[in-house]
């Protein structure tokens, strides 16, 4: 009696973790596998590098990050192509590429703590240029760093770091080489003689962003960055330079500019926030918010802009009483030029 018990119970158990197993839609023993983040930062390695040695056909990985998933290089009739299996099958990872992949790196570019795949390949017919795709396989995005008919790129690890080339000539002399990095969604080499400063303008919401230049003392450009939706930039100033005096100005249209004149950034500070946000109105950018940009403004208003564009000011398509308020807060105000 005690034994059939015992079978009944086992019996009843396997019964209920199969209709849990039905009810959420998954098999028991099917579980989706997450992609595994380490709290250690992920080190970049090789993959495999043509220009280093020839790694053959069908080269296979299995990194950690994504277990139960395993990438594959293999050479095509007219193209190469890496495809990830895993438990939902084969799928390709599009890169967009119509010549021989050169090399396969691995480096977390966008801070997540996983891997993008990183590659040079070869593009074109005709002319090839060498370019770098670069593939998120978590979120499924890509980048691209390419400059036809002008420029050719190519990666290449040293001392552990990933670095892109920039060429003019696919086997001239780099007239680049730094870090590949992931800035604002686009791919850049980093100078290795510059250093990353972050700052933020505050202004209005607005469609359009600002810009602002770092300028030497003899008044030449030597660094500038857009602002992304919510103000922020980020600015590369040569380390050779750090804690000199720069003239740093901000640009917007529609609005004053902004200048600080004996700006100095020294190694391991951030640009100080810049508040532009009561110099709008600058509608025909003579340098000044006065009785004529009013005009302008009135002349489209309640309507998208025809003959002066900047006189909406917010850009939203439409010129309205939120565009006249953010011009009478500058009313009778010139740009801006202070010192540090």
């Amino acid at each position: 009696m005690k034994n059939k018990l015992t079978i009944l119970v086992v019996v009843l158990l396997a019964i209920l973790m199969m209709s849990v197993a039905s009810y959420s839609g998954i098999a028991a023993d099917d579980e989706p596998i997450s992609p595994m983040v380490s709290t250690v930062a992920f080190q970049p390695f090789m993959w495999f590098d043509f220009y280093i040695e020839d790694p053959g056909n069908n080269v296979e990985l299995v990194i950690d990050e994504f277990p139960g998933t395993v990438f594959r290089y293999t050479q095509d009739w007219l193209f190469d192509i890496l495809i990830a299996t895993d438990a939902d099958g084969e799928k390709p990872i599009i890169l967009e590429a119509t010549g021989p992949i050169r090399n396969v790196y691995l480096a977390d570019l966008n801070g997540d703590g996983l891997p993008e795949f990183c590659v040079t390949t070869m593009f074109g017919s005709g002319f090839i240029d060498e370019r770098i795709y670069v593939y998120d396989y978590y979120s499924e995005k890509k980048y691209e760093l390419s400059d036809r008919f002008n420029h050719h790129f190519r990666l290449l690890m040293k001392d552990g770091e990933l670095l892109a080339t920039q060429r003019v000539a696919a086997y001239g002399e780099p007239i680049k080489t730094g870090r590949l990095a992931l800035i604002d969604d686009e791919l850049v080499i980093i100078d290795p003689d510059r250093q990353n400063h972050q700052g933020t303008v505050l202004y209005q919401p607005s469609s359009r962003p600002a810009t602002v230049t770092l300028k030497n003392s003899a008044d030449k450009e030597i660094a500038s960055a857009e602002t992304d939706e919510n103000g922020s930039y980020t600015i590369l100033v040569p380390t050779a330079s750090a804690g000199e005096s720069y003239t740093l100005v901000v640009t917007k249209p529609g609005y004053l500019s902004y200048t600080i004149k004996n700006f100095t950034i020294n190694e391991g500070e951030d640009i100080e926030e810049i508040d532009v946000s009561q110099l709008a109105g600058d509608i025909n950018g003579d340098g000044a918010v006065n009785s004529i940009d009013l005009t302008y403004l009135l002349s489209e208003f309640n309507r998208a802009p025809q003959q002066y564009p900047y006189a909406d000011i917010n850009g939203d398509g439409l010129v309205n009483s939120v565009d006249l308020t953010y011009l009478l807060a500058g009313f009778n105000k010139g740009a801006v030029v202070s010192s540090q």
